[in-house]
């Protein structure tokens, strides 16, 4: 059984992060309720993007950061990804017959690569090839995950093999744009600081502020965007590899976990984080857990945090304090301000 007490969750104000958040609950067990907080809609909510942090961010500093990551030479991604480029294109233009149109055909492998400010549309403007191919490897990766015969992924020219290497086109431009330490300082501040104090909360067993929930949930379920995990990742400098996945990826379903765990030795409770995702194929072929039939679990290291064991663990206070340090507070709900 599942006390209802025992759980909190939040999802952002989008309708598929809603259904997760209250499928998960209920897939808890019996007698979990399936509620679910969330703004009102129109209202943004700072722990899943930068829109409340707009106003103190620098859109040129942005785009100078993601430039700088890159020497200043953003058409390298061109160059780096020549060959997974020319595989996308064969596969958007690979076709034959009166309603081909292959006027454009170079467009994918040529287009100027692009970053720019853009203080009205998301701060900034990363586009060009890359930008372009990490799409549509996206929408390749759902036909796959969603189960989809394979003559019709990507019209059937994209095997498993080549979602692997276009899918790496993504999680690499994602690591170059949202990995960049200013832009995940904008939009995870506010939610490293939340989890933070909230494994507070949960140590102590006494109402910490901006904590999320109460000292008497037990699990805490935030529902939002695979940007959320790539942003609290650069932002706290943590890396992860899944057996079957690219690096840093983040499949959908896929979650950081943070847990407390009581050490055996020292009955000090320890922080130790974990990012946790099905395979792929388990996720196209739905299949059910069981002994044999795991999810994978990848254990995470901290930096700052992180001791030598191999558990990667580290106190409450250690990880407050490397969050502490990698946040800049400019870009927290203006409530949190001190």
């Amino acid at each position: 059984g599942c006390e209802p007490q025992a759980v909190y969750a939040e999802a952002n104000t989008s309708q598929r992060t809603i259904a997760s958040a209250k499928a998960l609950i209920e897939g808890l067990g019996a007698g979990c309720e399936a509620e679910v907080a969330v703004r009102p809609r129109g209202e943004a909510n700072p722990l899943f993007g930068p829109a409340m942090a707009s106003g103190a961010a620098d859109p040129v500093k942005l785009a100078n950061a993601i430039q700088g990551r890159l020497g200043g030479h953003p058409e390298w991604w061109t160059r780096a990804f020549a060959e997974p480029l020319e595989e996308m294109r064969r596969v958007l233009l690979d076709c034959s017959g009166a309603d081909c149109n292959r006027t454009n055909s170079k467009s994918l492998v040529t287009a100027p690569a692009v970053v720019a400010p853009a203080p009205d549309r998301g701060l900034v403007n990363v586009d060009g090839p890359v930008a372009m191919g990490a799409d549509f490897a996206e929408h390749f990766l759902l036909q796959y995950t969603e189960g989809i015969p394979m003559e019709k992924v990507g019209w059937g020219r994209v095997s498993r093999a080549s979602l692997d290497r276009l899918m790496e086109m993504n999680t690499r431009y994602h690591d170059f744009v949202l990995r960049t330490p200013y832009f995940a300082q904008i939009a995870g501040s506010d939610l490293a600081y939340r989890i933070a104090a909230t494994l507070r909360q949960a140590a102590s067993g006494k109402e910490t502020p901006w904590a999320l929930g109460t000292p008497k949930n037990r699990m805490v379920i935030l529902a939002g965007h695979d940007s959320n995990l790539t942003w609290l990742g650069g932002l706290l400098r943590m890396d992860w590899l899944l057996p079957d996945q690219t690096f840093n990826a983040t499949t959908p379903g896929s979650a950081l976990l943070f847990e407390l765990h009581r050490s055996r030795d020292t009955g000090e409770l320890r922080v130790e984080a974990f990012f946790a995702s099905q395979t792929l194929d388990q996720i196209r072929f739905l299949k059910a857990f069981n002994g044999n039939e795991q999810p994978a679990l990848a254990p995470v290291f901290i930096p700052g945090c992180s001791g030598a064991s191999g558990d990667y663990s580290c106190s409450v206070e250690g990880f407050s304090q490397a969050v502490e340090s990698a946040i800049d507070r400019r870009f927290l709900e203006p409530a949190l301000h001190r």
